[in-house]
């Protein structure tokens, strides 16, 4: 195997990362394992092999060939950041002139760089004013930044600090085994005689690791080559059909992998999106293990297909255009922004209690809803007059996570191939959902309704809405008897996720009757921002415990403790130092209730409302908290035949 030096290849290549290809996707553990093989060249190994390039190469009249890099982009990346990072330390050195020959080999310059992404690509703006200090690329670089221009950003940071490090004679045997030491072995395919896609497909999909989605882009070209001419089309016709399919296929990988990395620290998982995109397509949740893998290029997409003619050029392109629709519409759904404001409200609750069972059916709404506007699924903020039915969806989505997932403890996976069949019913405008969008949406969200809770409260044999002969997943005897074993034994409501939706939510409540600014955002909602008023040690606390009295005592104790009542949403983490303290103090004895004044709008509610903090108190402020998420989710532990007080305490 012949092995090429970074000098050798950038004498003899321009590289292009194509506009199709993902963006930097190297975090600080991959760059800092990189930088670690870097430094043991001379002391393991006399070289160090950094891996394989697959170059689509076409030779032209200049002396370098422009060279698309296929694979491999990850670690070429790398190694021009270092050779910037390297070239700043030279230059604060006053070895400019060393420092430009570097440039001049590795980096190009801006009219002819020797390292650039696709002129479509969100972070060649980005790259540009890295290694070129562009001053005209700011405004792009800053509308464009997303995850992937962040691990850039963050990559070159970590090379920079590590070059900073080094002694003056130590970058000099760095920049040198750099330059002739790190080696490549090269896969260099010319376009015109061959298509490296077809190549790609058996590199890559028998057992180097790449993601379902880059394996998914190569499998659709490599169809697309194979695909059978129809008797209608000329073979130039059919040439110049194949060759645009190709194109159009590069292009929706570049539009998902830009809006994928959109906003956020990290871009959006890439196999969530496409497991999602494929069950709302197909109609397909099997659970089974690599499904998605089998359904994709076992079953969909086979070149047994394409050759054979089942499998043509108009059902690809359905496919490109669902999939770049669906790109833009999921990211708005995972990190909602430019959309109404009840929407984003109702999608945050969603991702408060996000399970993975309703992603496709939310998809799908929201292809209804846009009817395959691309440029409304851009903009959301659009779809404002048309969103109420939406709402509705969105609200019982909200419900039924909460009601069946955090109250009765149903498992992830319940309903999950019925949900995938509505899913792709809705998306494909069948069976009860083929009508227009408005009808539509309107019977999803009676139909999620029904899945929760659909029993006749004036008839325990009757059902709420008859067209759906079920009673719903709903049960509140479940809860009631988890609730109170932990609550005799264990941590009761202060362990269990439900509390935290209440408490926030309770928040908001109280929040948007002040009208105030928020306090507690939910990133901050955890065990270190929920404290017992009536604190987990007794020192404080004797007239109180001794109160209770009773058998088992201990238990009761417990439940008191650990009731809904007796935990508060606090604006701020818990100070270890005041958590024990009294709720009202003597003199200049410290006490929580003062501390509470300045607090959330919880911590606030309870200082006005309580001047002392007994038994009573916790029962009715539990009671409250209990009718408040009756009223916020629409059920009823009354008509279930449950009361508050077995609900809150031992009694």
């Amino acid at each position: 195997m012949e092995l090429h030096s970074l000098d050798n290849l950038f004498a003899r290549f321009d590289f292009l990362i194509p506009d199709y290809q993902r963006g930097y996707a190297w975090g600080e553990t991959q760059v800092t394992e990189f930088w670690e093989d870097v430094g043991r060249i001379d002391i393991a190994n006399p070289e160090h092999f950094t891996g394989t390039l697959i170059l689509e190469a076409v030779p032209g009249k200049e002396s370098k060939t422009q060279a698309a890099v296929v694979d491999g982009q990850q670690r070429l990346t790398t190694v021009v950041l270092l050779a910037v990072a390297l070239c700043e330390r030279l230059d604060r050195a006053g070895k400019s002139g060393e420092a430009s020959e570097i440039r001049s080999r590795m980096l190009g310059s801006l009219n002819k760089p020797a390292f650039r992404y696709g002129p479509a690509h969100d972070a060649w703006p980005f790259l540009k004013l890295m290694l070129f200090k562009d001053a005209s690329a700011v405004a792009k670089a800053s509308a464009h930044r997303t995850a992937y221009t962040k691990n850039l950003e963050g990559a070159l940071t970590l090379l920079r600090e590590r070059v900073n490090e080094l002694a003056e004679d130590v970058v000099g045997r760095l920049i040198v085994n750099v330059r002739t030491k790190l080696v490549f072995s090269v896969i260099e395919v010319d376009p015109r005689q061959f298509n490296i896609h077809v190549a790609f497909e058996s590199i890559n999909h028998r057992g180097k690791q790449l993601t379902k989605l880059e394996l998914l882009k190569n499998r659709l070209i490599y169809v697309a080559t194979v695909m059978r001419q129809p008797a209608s089309a000329s073979v130039d016709a059919w040439k110049q059909k194949k060759d645009a399919l190709r194109d159009d296929i590069n292009s929706t990988w570049g539009d998902i992998y830009s809006w994928l990395g959109r906003e956020g620290k990290e871009a959006l998982d890439e196999e969530e999106f496409l497991r999602t995109h494929t069950i709302m397509y197909f109609a397909t949740d099997t659970g089974a293990k690599e499904w998605l893998e089998a359904l994709l290029f076992r079953t969909a997409f086979t070149a047994a297909a394409a050759m054979e003619g089942t499998l043509e050029e108009p059902h690809v392109r359905d496919y490109l255009d669902s999939l770049r629709l669906s790109a833009v519409l999921w990211s708005h759904l995972r990190r909602p922004r430019d959309m109404p404001v009840d929407q984003m409200l109702w999608l945050n609750r969603i991702n408060h209690v996000h399970r993975p069972l309703f992603d496709s059916l939310l998809l799908a709404s929201y292809v209804r809803l846009v009817g395959g506007d691309i440029s409304l699924a851009v903009d959301l903020r659009k779809t404002s007059s048309i969103d109420s039915v939406l709402i509705d969806v969105l609200r019982e989505v909200e419900r039924f996570n909460v009601l069946v997932f955090l109250v009765t403890g149903r498992r992830s996976h319940t309903a999950r191939k019925d949900f995938a069949t509505v899913a792709h019913w809705v998306h494909s405008a069948r069976e009860s959902y083929a009508g227009d969008v408005q009808t539509a949406l309107a019977y999803l969200a009676r139909y999620i309704r029904s899945c929760v809770h659909n029993v006749d409260p004036n008839n325990a044999e009757g059902f709420v809405d008859s067209e759906f002969e079920w009673t719903g997943y709903l049960d509140l005897d479940a809860f009631q008897n988890n609730i109170s074993k932990t609550l005799r034994h264990g941590v009761g409501f202060y362990g269990h996720d439900w509390t935290k939706v209440v408490l926030f939510e309770y928040e908001e409540h109280l929040r948007s009757k002040d009208r105030g600014a928020v306090k507690v955002a939910w990133d901050r909602v955890s065990a270190d921002s929920i404290e017992h008023i009536y604190p987990q040690d007794d020192t404080h606390w004797q007239p109180l415990t001794k109160s209770l009295g009773g058998g088992r005592k201990k238990a009761r104790v417990n439940s008191f403790r650990h009731s809904l009542g007796n935990l508060v949403l606090l604006n701020r983490t818990k100070n270890s130092s005041l958590q024990n303290l009294p709720y009202t103090g003597k003199g200049d004895q410290r006490a929580k209730r003062p501390r509470f004044e300045q607090g959330s709008y919880s911590e606030t509610e309870v200082a006005a409302s309580y001047s002392s903090w007994t038994k009573g108190a916790i029962e009715k402020r539990g009671k409250e908290l209990l009718q408040f998420a009756e009223e916020r989710w629409d059920f009823s532990f009354q008509a279930a035949g449950i009361k508050y007080d077995t609900l809150l305490t031992i009694k």
